[in-house]
């Protein structure tokens, strides 16, 4: 997209649309097929507003050296974005109103109490499936524990920044699972790795675009290894 800078003016910068009562140093108009844009510079501080809207985007303003970089970080925060999205949100306590007064001595309220326990059994299950959130292709399992699921926590409501996170069991001793899992995390940004072969522990950190990815691979038990997958 091509644009064209020019002092700022007040008058114009109201006229078309612009809400903001600061003053700037440039701006510049951008007409596109989803309406109306005012860039607004201030040195290499840079404000992106949706005409009309009340609507502002923040940033800076970056040499074109660094533009591949920036696309290369843009693209791969779409990327990891694109799953954290499938997030569902987290079901309401259970409601128990319906056990009360049901005798277990009483056959139909047996019968009840058995359909109810399937029901909890049931969606207990569906609650150790796979977190909707999980890049399941961009983190390698060896030989998934498929009778231990996964255990997801729930995050803070009032933490700081959101931080998916999740557990599941590779059926492979630590030492075995080094290597497949470096090869495949390796390749991504930033990556990094910290092993202990002595306390059969290790973690792999990498980078998404903006977002922080890391696997906690931990000896759980003979051929059974804890896989933690944190993103953040």
């Amino acid at each position: 997209m091509a644009f064209s800078l020019t002092p700022f003016d007040n008058a114009l910068y109201q006229k078309s649309g612009g809400k903001l009562v600061d003053r700037f140093s440039q701006m510049g108009i951008l007409h596109t097929d989803g309406g109306d844009y005012i860039l607004l510079l201030d040195g290499k501080q840079a404000v992106l507003e949706a005409a009309g809207k009340s609507m502002f985007f923040y940033g800076k303003l970056h040499f074109g050296s660094e533009s591949a970089g920036l696309q290369n970080e843009a693209a791969k925060t779409k990327q990891m974005l694109s799953y954290l999205c499938r997030q569902k949100s987290s079901a309401s306590s259970e409601d128990c109103s319906e056990l009360k007064g049901l005798d277990p001595n009483n056959p139909e309220d047996m019968e009840k109490l058995m359909k109810i326990s399937q029901e909890l059994g049931e969606k207990l299950d569906s609650e150790n499936g796979k977190p909707a959130w999980y890049p399941d292709k961009l983190i390698p399992t060896v030989n998934f524990s498929a009778d231990d699921g996964y255990l997801t926590n729930p995050s803070d409501k009032g933490q700081f920044f959101k931080l998916y996170d999740t557990q599941y069991f590779e059926n492979e001793d630590f030492a075995d699972l080094v290597t497949p899992y470096r090869a495949k995390l390796s390749g991504y940004d930033g990556y990094k790795e910290y092993m202990d072969y002595e306390n059969e522990e290790g973690i792999f950190l990498f980078t998404m675009g903006k977002y922080s990815a890391q696997v906690h691979l931990m000896q759980s038990s003979l051929k059974l290894t804890s896989v933690s997958v944190q993103i953040y």
